[in-house]
Formats: C-alpha cells, structure tokens, sequence
C-alpha cells in the first residue's frame, strides 16, 4: 500500500507542474490578447516588480516530503 501511495503522490505532484506550466501559458496569451486589443489588464503582473508583492510560488513550494506509514508511527 505504501509504494502504491507513493506513486500516486508522485503522479499527483507532477500534475500539479503541468497544471501550473498550462495556466502561465493561458495567462500569457489572455495578456497577449488583450494588449492586441488595446486592454489593459489589471490581472497582469511582472514577475520582479516590488508593487506585485512575492514572486509567484512553484510546483515545489506545496509538495510535502513523504513517509511510508511505517516510518509515519
């Protein structure tokens, strides 16, 4: 049971990554579509501006380290 958890949650985690690559990808062409049009979108933000507060957090920062029930006692 633990190996089988153990992939899942690997599964999971790699997912997530995908999920995440997918979404920056979206963001990027609905500010790309909207400065075409001439929008400004208040959603935007550029990575590094101190206005924006913290930089955007990755895949890594959520995955919580794993231990096989064993060692979980």
């Amino acid at each position: 049971m633990g190996e089988e958890a153990g992939r899942r949650l690997d599964e999971l985690n790699i997912a997530i990554e995908v999920a995440i690559s997918d979404l920056r990808k979206l963001v990027a062409e609905r500010d790309r579509l909207e400065a075409e049009l001439g929008r400004e979108s208040d959603r935007a933000v550029t990575p590094g501006d101190p206005a924006d507060g913290p930089p955007p957090r990755s895949a890594e920062d959520f995955v919580v380290p794993w231990a096989p029930e064993e060692e979980a006692l």
